[in-house]
């Protein structure tokens, strides 16, 4: 199948070399002339295991292009995938209904419209009211950033929402996605399809806001959540997964899909209080893990703060949204010295010193914060660092080192859910 891929971030990049690699003709569409011209000469602009290479392999074997020409992508392709970023607010979704537009404006009737962006529910209905008589499907993503095109071409799961039980649409999916047969295919309403999105991201949401509420009730009564949630963690009903007590999670997806719902709620005068629970104990996260900075320390002004990652999770360069980034946010406002070491994060724009290696920000430092938990910080030189350091103090963010062995190296060391 010709297939064109409209925008060329996270997701849309993903799927342009996932559908490459299934065997497609695929085109990549964006209207970034700086990416567009990064990806012509084969290079990733987003740090993902195996994207560049499959990439690069993809485009000398002529299956793969990028474009901003979106007129020429829609009239070659038999399906067009829109996959375009959206900012944050739930009900901006014009980028959407631009391709929708230009593609109602192109479409032959015969060529299937399949939209990937996550878009507010009912969104899929009004793209097909624009594009008709073309057919609409709601394709939600579930990829995981660092893992993403190991989840494209292994999913789960393939969710597929339909205007009505069209069985050449489905045969068409099914081409599209040409998995092994033990791959479910879930053929829902379109409705259906945008909310299996939102509630699978929430849902992942609440484990998190669970596990932080559950390290709450840990330091109170001296137990220790990394191994309260590893006993839990062996019930398949439960499952360790997202399981991870810390200062929050973070990233494009989870924030706004709570945000989103919580929205789509007040708009129905419908109540969902687990949800806005869920929102209120993640924004609490950065603020205890910054008073326990500052009562530990004191006034910060002036003071060093060597910091340990800025992406919202291991194994991607990405920020938005980061909790980190607030943490960084309220150093500046105390007027603490900051410097930053995160393996491939790009902090252009804030106003933090950044280091090269593990150790190069710890000299002179009054305390070390740990908000990402890469592989390359959990098994450092701990002499190296004491010595570097003005004194011992650790904040760890994220549970990556074993309080028992952080004592026997002399460390003072705070973390999060163990007395």
């Amino acid at each position: 199948m010709n297939v064109a891929v409209f925008g060329c971030g996270y997701v849309g990049l993903t799927c342009a070399v996932g559908l490459a690699e299934l065997g497609h003709t695929v085109v990549g569409v964006d209207i970034d002339e700086k990416k567009l011209a990064l990806l012509k000469e084969g290079k990733s602009p987003l740090f993902e295991e195996g994207l560049e290479a499959t990439m690069q392999r993809q485009m000398t074997a002529g299956q793969l292009t990028f474009t901003h020409d979106g007129e020429s992508a829609i009239q070659k392709s038999d399906v067009v995938m829109c996959a375009v970023s959206l900012p944050g607010e739930r009900t901006d979704f014009g980028a959407v209904m631009q391709v929708a537009q230009l593609f109602a404006r192109l479409a032959d009737g015969k060529k299937l419209f399949v939209n990937k962006s996550t878009v507010p529910v009912g969104s899929a209905e009004k793209i097909g009211e624009i594009i008709a008589p073309s057919q609409i499907v709601a394709n939600p993503e579930f990829l995981q950033e660092g893992t993403a095109l190991r989840n494209f071409l292994h999913p789960e799961r393939v969710v597929v929402g339909l205007n009505d039980d069209d069985e050449n649409v489905k045969e068409k999916m099914k081409e599209l996605y040409c998995y092994d047969e033990e791959i479910p295919f879930v053929f829902t309403s379109l409705r259906n399809a945008e909310l299996i999105k939102y509630a699978s991201n929430v849902f992942l949401a609440t484990k998190i806001s669970f596990a932080n509420e559950l390290a709450n009730l840990c330091e109170a009564t001296g137990g220790d959540v990394q191994e309260v949630v590893r006993g839990m963690g062996f019930d398949s009903r439960i499952g360790s997964d997202f399981l991870q007590a810390g200062i929050g999670f973070g990233g494009s997806c989870l924030p706004k899909s709570v945000q989103t719902l919580l929205d789509n709620g007040k708009d129905l005068d419908c109540d969902l209080p687990l949800f806005e629970a869920v929102k209120q104990v993640n924004e609490s996260r950065v603020d205890t893990l910054f008073s326990r900075l500052e009562q530990t320390l004191g006034s910060l002004q002036d003071k060093k703060i060597a910091v340990w990652g800025a992406t919202f999770k291991p194994n991607t360069n990405d920020i938005r949204e980061a909790p980190s980034l607030k943490v960084l946010q309220k150093l500046i406002d105390a007027r603490a010295q900051i410097c930053v070491f995160d393996p491939v994060a790009s902090l252009d724009g804030l106003d933090v010193a950044t280091a090269d290696d593990l150790y190069a920000g710890l000299q002179d430092a009054e305390a070390l914060l740990i908000l990402t938990e890469w592989d390359v910080f959990k098994n450092p030189d701990f002499v190296k660092m004491k010595s570097l350091m003005n004194q011992p103090l650790v904040v760890d963010g994220r549970n990556i080192f074993d309080p028992a062995v952080m004592k026997d190296q002399g460390f003072q060391y705070v973390s999060v859910g163990r007395a």
